[in-house]
């Protein structure tokens, strides 16, 4: 998988090491908080673009769904991609990147989508990962909207 904002070898490590992934996730996602509260814009973007990409690396990651524990982790990291692809997209915004984040949503619902197949025992996932590609649709529309509006003035 190409990344933007992780080395090879470290999404290579995140994917076989989901549970500790998810403490990285965590703590980058503190710290895109408090770059974007001290106004550090270009350093939150790059920071949220980091915890983007190891929530990818989760959700791409194999799960073993035998167990509740395992299923409502599962959710919580559909969550996390989504909430974390929107926070993305709302940094490139500030820096006036209007199509490329309309692009991250498109490829965050891409994500759910080659996904959803592996779900299909899971009714509850399945329904979530439809609600979050909805919501992902909506912000992606928006985005595109600004994107045209500069070219629509000329």
């Amino acid at each position: 998988m190409k990344t933007e904002y992780l080395c090879a070898q470290y999404w290579q490590w995140l994917q076989l090491n989901p549970a500790q992934a998810r403490i990285h996730r965590r703590q980058q996602y503190e710290t895109v908080k408090q770059l974007a509260q001290e106004g550090c814009t270009e350093k939150a973007l790059v920071a949220n673009g980091q915890a983007y990409e190891i929530a990818q690396a989760i959700v791409l990651s194999l799960h073993n769904h035998h167990t509740d524990t395992d299923l409502i982790e599962t959710k919580e990291d559909m969550v996390a991609f989504a909430a974390l692809a929107s926070g993305l997209t709302k940094r490139l915004a500030e820096v006036k990147t209007h199509f490329k984040a309309a692009k991250s949503l498109k490829g965050a619902r891409q994500q759910l989508r080659i996904l959803a197949p592996l779900f299909a025992c899971h009714f509850d996932i399945l329904m979530l990962m439809r609600q979050l590609d909805s919501s992902l649709n909506e912000g992606e529309a928006f985005y595109e909207r600004q994107t045209l509006m500069p070219r629509e003035l000329h």
